[in-house]
């Protein structure tokens, strides 16, 4: 469940050698997991793409990212029906990055976690949708404020 399309790992291309290049490397990156049913801020992913290079990057931290998520248990849906916290599952029906199979299981896993699914979304934030996350998010405090949950 949840698995990539075909060819968004890696389809970025080799490690890049400058500012110019990283920038130019993470937005078609960006843009390859991105959302298809909103338009596409190339300025926006470019700007963001420089800031991080500013920041420092690391190609090893990231490798080592990588493949924690490569070396992760596979089948989490155990330990996730051990949960019991107000959970909001939000996920893109277009997602290539990880497929919506997977937020369905794991809002399915979760005892009464609920799922909101947006057409077009991927594997990006885009402002169109904004307001409905925060709505989502809000609604998702006040059913947990109500129900008298409380952490620790």
């Amino acid at each position: 469940m949840g698995q990539p399309k075909p060819g968004v790992l890696g389809g970025g291309g080799a490690w890049p050698a400058d500012r110019d290049s990283y920038i130019a490397w993470q937005v078609r990156n960006v843009r390859a997991v991105g959302s298809p049913g909103f338009a596409f801020d190339e300025a926006a992913a470019a700007d963001r793409a420089g800031r991080a290079y500013d920041r420092g990057v690391d190609q090893a931290a990231m490798m080592r990212h990588f493949l924690a998520v490569l070396a992760s248990d596979p089948d989490r849906t155990p330990r996730l029906r051990t949960l019991r916290v107000p959970t909001l599952v939000l996920h893109g029906l277009d997602d290539p990055m990880i497929d919506v199979s997977g937020g369905r299981d794991t809002a399915a896993a979760i005892p009464d976690a609920r799922l909101v699914t947006y057409p077009g979304l991927g594997h990006s934030l885009p402002p169109e949708l904004f307001s409905a996350f925060t709505y989502e998010g809000a609604g998702l405090v006040r059913e947990t404020e109500r129900s008298g949950y409380r952490l620790g």
